[in-house]
């Protein structure tokens, strides 16, 4: 039994669905009553955790106050999707998040006021595949026991005060034991599509092993002024790798020729401002690296629409039919 969003609201224990729910608790499936006109107001009252058969709860972009009942976090066994996420909740909620976790597919703890350690308990968590803290106040380091989460495709930190270093168990390791750290096989692969760390207070390299999430797409570690180093190449192994942003970091050199490649042979989305990479005002070999706005991107052949930045323009050529090299000068990212 499920109740639809939208109804009368208010405190959510005098909504008609949670009234519903106490009154058959046990035919009770999904308490789903977010984004309600007007807001939910007050706490997440303990009588949630009698609802021992809810399968979702969703009670995301209210303004509902306090912290996640610890009833609730016990009692409710089969629960496959948590979202409370846009709310003035308090309080550390993964404190006892192991005790209960196992079955969650999705859980959204986004844009709250929570804080405190993430803690190894999230190792227990071994059917999440997205998860999402971000926009909170979590502290301390992430957790090398996040590499237990192995069906986890969508990992949000970002917009925390995480610091330590990137685990290089974050990726895991592929059957392709020549990454650093991998050494173990019984590791296995990572599944993880989109890694998203940005603004936190993270030191340290971005690690080999996070290319062993094979369908990686997505890796966003800027604004961690302390992450340095360089790129790693394994970067260049992935085969749908499409976003990579470093700004604001303390990465720097030059784009190794295996990522150089990499990210030459397709269409992707590269930015490494503020950092200490330089680039060269002259055409890479394939003539298609291109630095716009402090932004690298590479564009496929033949041909490359020219950007401006403050009225100078500097390049707009072709070369063999191939695209061309553009660059503008910023003041953002430096020029060799």
């Amino acid at each position: 039994m499920g109740y639809p969003r939208g109804v009368p609201a208010g405190r959510l224990e005098d909504t008609p669905a949670f009234r519903a729910c106490l009154d058959i608790p046990s035919s009770c499936r999904s308490l789903a009553l977010g984004s309600q006109t007007p807001s939910l107001t007050g706490t997440i009252p303990t009588e949630v955790g009698l609802l021992t058969n809810l399968v979702d709860i969703v009670l995301s972009n209210n303004q509902l106050t306090g912290t996640m009942p610890v009833d609730f976090m016990q009692n409710v066994g089969i629960l496959r999707e948590l979202d409370v996420s846009d709310n003035r909740l308090t309080g550390n909620p993964m404190v006892n998040f192991g005790m209960f976790c196992r079955g969650l597919v999705r859980v959204d703890l986004r844009s709250n006021q929570f804080s405190g350690e993430v803690g190894d308990t999230l190792q227990e968590c071994v059917d999440l595949v997205f998860f999402d803290i971000s926009e909170n106040q979590f502290s301390g380091t992430i957790p090398p026991s996040i590499g237990n989460l192995v069906s986890l495709t969508r990992l949000h930190l970002n917009d925390n005060l995480l610091d330590g270093t990137i685990p290089n168990t974050i990726g895991r390791c592929s059957m392709n034991e020549q990454l650093p750290g991998c050494e173990d096989p019984t590791l296995g692969m990572g599944n993880l599509q989109l890694i998203q760390l940005q603004n936190n207070d993270l030191v340290g390299t971005i690690p080999s092993t996070v290319a062993s999430n094979l369908d990686l797409r997505t890796l966003d570690v800027s604004f961690n002024p302390r992450v340095n180093g360089s790129l790693p190449d394994s970067l260049a192994s992935l085969n749908n790798f499409r976003n990579l942003d470093a700004d604001s970091t303390g990465l720097e050199g030059q784009l190794t020729a295996p990522l150089r490649e990499k990210f030459s042979s397709i269409a992707h989305r590269v930015s490494l401002c503020n950092t200490g990479y330089t680039f060269s005002r002259d055409f890479n070999e394939d003539g298609r690296f291109t630095l716009i706005d402090g932004v690298t991107e590479w564009h496929p052949v033949p041909f490359v629409t020219p950007f401006f930045n403050e009225g100078e323009f500097v390049g707009n050529e072709t070369v063999n039919n191939a695209a061309v090299h553009y660059v503008n000068v910023s003041t953002e990212c430096p020029l060799a």
